[in-house]
């Protein structure tokens, strides 16, 4: 009885929807990558902004950024 109970609850909170989160980040934040000194990728300095829906959007380019931002 106390396994079926166990495993009854485990399968209900395993169930429920869940949304990923960063410590410290927030719907909103605009992020940037640490910079891994590799220099064959650009994801390290791109700046993102991190929507909603937990989604990064990358801002294309220096003049875009600064459209939506001032500083």
């Amino acid at each position: 009885m106390k396994k079926a109970l166990i495993l009854a609850l485990f399968s209900f909170f395993w169930s429920l929807p869940v949304h990923a989160s960063v410590m410290g980040i927030f719907p909103g934040d605009l992020i940037k990558l640490k910079d891994d000194k590799n220099p064959a990728t650009i994801e390290d300095k791109v700046v993102y902004y991190y929507d909603q829906d937990w989604f990064r959007h990358p801002f294309p380019n220096q003049r875009e950024l600064e459209s939506w931002y001032k500083d």
